[in-house]
């Protein structure tokens, strides 16, 4: 059996509302909506940094002292870690 974490967490008014909102308008749990969530943003939080550790590598690679951000995003090659 998958153990879970139990955690509290207080959330402003508004959001609690929306997400209460959004619980009943999708007939999903609470608890799904917050997982998926939480899950998305560190996903993307984990490609973010993925993208700031290639960006270092290239640019010590390269062994330039300064790599402008518009040829950087121009030459990457992010196809396999990207949505």
């Amino acid at each position: 059996m998958n153990q879970a974490l139990i955690t509290d967490i207080q959330l402003p008014r508004e959001l609690g509302k929306s997400l209460e909102f959004n619980s009943a308008r999708l007939k999903r749990e609470k608890n799904q909506l917050i997982i998926e969530a939480i899950s998305e943003y560190l996903e993307k939080l984990n490609r973010s940094s993925l993208s700031e550790e290639a960006r270092r590598q290239s640019i010590s690679a390269s062994g330039q002292s300064h790599f402008s951000d518009e040829i950087w995003e121009n030459n990457m090659d992010d196809t396999d870690w990207r949505e």
